[in-house]
C-alpha cells in the first residue's frame, strides 16, 4: 500500500510539472510567432514574376478542375505571402500579337494581380519558352528588388523546351532564383514529360 501511494505521488508530481510546462508553452507561442513575422518583415524586398502556362495541353482535365484552373488557383494563393515592400507580376506562357502592346507589369496591389490571373485564357500560339522567359527575365531585370524569383506553373509537356537553354537570352539577370511547380497527372503525361530542367551557363 505503501509503495501505491508513493507512485501516485510521483504520478501526480509529473502531471504537474507537464502542466506546467504546457503554460509555459502556450504563454511562448505568441512571442515566437511575432518573432517569426518581425523577421520575415525584416527581409529585402522581393520581385516575383508567375508564369503561368496557357498552352492547349492545360486544358485537359485530371479532376473537376482543369490544370489551368488549377494553376490560376494556386497563383491566386501565392499572392497571400506578399509584403508591403514586395511585388509581383503575372505573365502568361503565350501571348498573342494582339496582346504584346500591353505588357505585364510589377506591382503590390493584390486585386489587380487577381485580376492579371483571371483574364489569362488558353492560347493556340505557339510554345516558345525562350520567349516567355526572356519576358520575365526582362522584368527583373529592370527591378531594384535585391531578392528575385521566377515561378512557372505548368505541365511541362515535352514541346517547347527543346531548344531552352540560358546561351539564347540576351538578358539573364543576377540571382533569381527559378521554381518549377508541374501540374497534371503522371499517368497521362508518362511518355512526354520533361523529367528535369538543368540551367547550365557556359
Amino acid at each position: 500500500q505503501a509503495r501505491s501511494l508513493g507512485v501516485r505521488r510521483w504520478l501526480l508530481l509529473l502531471l504537474r510539472v507537464l502542466a506546467i510546462l504546457l503554460l509555459v508553452f502556450l504563454l511562448a507561442r505568441p512571442r515566437l510567432v511575432g518573432e517569426a513575422a518581425h523577421a520575415a518583415a525584416a527581409l529585402p524586398a522581393q520581385a516575383t514574376v508567375i508564369l503561368v502556362d496557357n498552352s492547349l495541353s492545360m486544358q485537359y482535365r485530371d479532376g473537376q478542375e482543369s490544370r489551368l484552373q488549377r494553376a490560376k488557383a494556386l497563383a491566386g494563393r501565392l499572392l497571400q505571402g506578399l509584403r508591403q515592400q514586395d511585388s509581383a507580376a503575372i505573365v502568361p506562357l503565350l501571348v498573342a500579337d494582339s496582346e504584346k502592346s500591353d505588357p505585364a507589369f510589377f506591382t503590390n496591389d493584390v486585386t489587380t494581380l487577381r485580376q492579371h490571373i483571371t483574364a489569362i485564357e488558353a492560347s493556340h500560339a505557339a510554345v516558345d519558352m525562350t520567349e516567355a522567359f526572356q519576358r520575365a527575365f526582362t522584368l527583373l531585370q529592370d527591378t531594384a528588388a535585391t531578392r528575385r524569383r521566377i515561378i512557372l506553373l505548368a505541365d511541362f509537356t515535352v514541346h517547347g523546351w527543346e531548344d531552352f537553354h540560358l546561351s539564347r537570352f540576351t538578358v539573364v539577370p543576377e540571382q533569381v532564383e527559378l521554381h518549377f511547380i508541374r501540374l497534371g497527372n503522371d499517368q497521362r503525361d508518362a511518355n512526354m514529360l520533361v523529367e528535369g530542367i538543368r540551367i547550365v551557363e557556359k
